[in-house]
């Protein structure tokens, strides 16, 4: 069994199901707000408005209590102020859609609010989601085509060579080679797309005062960055796996080369 885990097809095997943990991750992350559900928490970014809702004012330019920012949508609602423990009233929420990259301000927040308040929130950092969505979905693409080539060439690969040398233009050879660049690509870019998410948040989050008592509080979701950093360690993790696999699958068919001829030498002799 070890041996078998430590042969290229094993480590093949190990790239294949750690890619899939890792796309099925970054999808979550991508996908989350879209409808009302259970990753509708997993918010890039959570904004308190709730001071701004107990004025007349704020009740009537529409605020809600929270919003929570996600890669193609905003949800928002209020909170269950007549409990102990205040969490959201599900009753309440709403998830709106946004187009691909948009641009999420605190100033949205409060528009139509007096000026003081929209001068304060529009100088505060935006969260541009952009850059990130772009390179997250061109990794999920290149990680899709990752997973196929691999899976391929597990399936392929061992009929292939059965018996006999396997020349580099082999169709199982070209199709993880393909693999590989595409698991390269893909893991620099999802690193990249979560350093931006992550560094653009991080810009955005922290308490604006706005006199009166009145204040905005923005945060970092942990389910979020927990589910993206988890898919990116894996992709790593993925990566170191298809390389020893290539250093594995490189030394077994030096040794094909190597046996043929003094396989066919001893037969002439024989």
């Amino acid at each position: 069994m070890a041996r078998f885990l430590t042969s290229h097809v094993g480590l093949l095997i190990g790239c294949e199901l750690l890619t899939c943990v890792a796309l099925i991750l970054f999808v979550i992350a991508l996908c989350a707000g879209m409808s009302r559900g259970p990753l509708e928490g997993l918010a890039i970014l959570t904004v308190d408005a709730s001071s701004l809702t107990s004025s007349t004012s704020g009740s009537a330019l529409g605020i809600t209590d929270w919003y929570e920012a996600h890669y193609l949508s905003i949800c928002s609602g209020m909170w269950n102020r007549h409990i102990a423990s205040a969490g959201k009233n599900h009753s309440t929420i709403t998830c709106t859609s946004q187009s691909a990259g948009y641009t999420f301000s605190l100033a949205r927040i409060v528009v139509g609010g007096d000026a003081a308040q929209q001068t304060l929130l529009a100088n505060h950092r935006t969260l541009n989601t952009k850059a990130p969505f772009v390179l997250l979905v061109v990794a999920i693409a290149s990680m899709s085509l990752a997973i196929l080539s691999f899976l391929y060439g597990i399936a392929a690969l061992p009929s292939t060579a059965a018996g006999r040398r396997l020349s580099k233009k082999e169709i199982p050879l070209v199709v993880l080679r393909i693999g590989f660049f595409a698991c390269v690509t893909s893991t620099v870019l999802l690193s990249i797309s979560s350093a931006k998410i992550t560094a653009n948040a991080a810009k955005t989050a922290g308490r604006v005062q706005l006199g009166g008592g009145k204040d905005v509080h923005a945060w970092m979701d942990g389910g979020f960055y927990a589910v993206t950093w988890v898919g990116a360690a894996c992709v790593w993790v993925a990566l170191g796996l298809v390389v020893a696999a290539a250093f594995k699958l490189a030394d077994v068919l030096e040794r094909k080369v190597v046996m043929g001829p003094a396989w066919a030498q001893k037969g002439l002799h024989g």
